[in-house]
């Protein structure tokens, strides 16, 4: 298992825990968005693909023919990218501290992650491993939570997950990432869009999802139980739900991008 001193204790936990879990229900992004980074790689350029996971992204980049060196520091994360990413090649490391010279990439992306890192250190070190005028390109999957039964899977995984604690990291939706990044400097302005990205929703996948999440994977056996069994629940009686194989399930993905000047 990774160290905490490393990776924020939640995240070495949670996801050394449950990396199959995350790797069979955690979505892909939308493909506008490996559109846009394609667009930001010159030819024969290079892409470091930050906090990996079991490399969900760095396929996705992959198959649109960058060439992609991927880092993730979570152990077991690390040896689920190994079985789901035949080819791909990753190394153990962290953003606040990135095993390669000065100058080494064209590009750096982060998808579902930057929110775990230090960030003044992260954008910092982010930046040294840039190429001048390279990109940094944070991505995130977002639920709809105009959707009623979102809403409330949310507040049930939330409520009983987490009880009166807090959340092991600041949600990426709560944080100006654009004066984040210019407070750091040496990026130029931040620019943003957002994508639909719907995907497709299960019974199972819904308790699956909830697993994968870093506060639920981390919590002691009769917990995490307590949490599934009331999404479980959820899902037989909520009326958008109950009875259904299969369901929308909306995601956005947003992307975040500033070249380093």
């Amino acid at each position: 298992m990774s160290s905490p001193d490393r990776v924020p204790q939640a995240a070495a936990v949670g996801f050394d825990r449950e990396a199959a879990s995350y790797a069979s229900v955690r979505p892909s992004y939308a493909r506008a968005a490996i559109e846009l980074i394609h667009a930001r790689t010159p030819a024969g350029g290079l892409v470091c693909d930050l906090a990996a996971g079991t490399g969900i992204f760095t396929r996705q980049l992959l198959a649109a023919g960058l060439e992609v060196t991927a880092v993730e520091p979570v152990d077991g994360m690390r040896r689920q990218f190994h079985l789901d990413t035949p080819g791909g090649h990753v190394v153990d490391g962290t953003a606040e501290s990135l095993p390669f010279a000065d100058a080494s990439f064209d590009v750096v992306t982060v998808a579902q992650a930057f929110h775990w890192f230090d960030a003044p250190v992260a954008l910092a070190e982010i930046r040294r491993v840039l190429r001048p005028h390279g990109s940094l390109v944070m991505v995130w999957n977002e639920r709809d939570h105009d959707q009623a039964w979102i809403r409330e899977w949310t507040h049930v995984v939330d409520s009983l997950a987490l009880g009166e604690g807090v959340r092991p990291y600041h949600r990426h939706q709560d944080t100006d990432w654009a004066a984040t990044v210019a407070a750091a400097g040496g990026y130029e302005p931040l620019e943003t869009t957002t994508y639909d990205n719907p995907q497709v929703g299960t019974p199972s996948a819904l308790v699956e999802r909830a697993r994968s999440m870093s506060y639920v994977a981390s919590l002691d056996p009769d917990r995490q139980t307590a949490v599934l069994d009331a999404v479980r629940e959820l899902v037989s009686s909520h009326p958008d739900l109950a009875g259904l194989e299969s369901f929308p399930f909306p995601y956005r993905t947003h992307v975040h991008a500033a070249r380093r000047v």
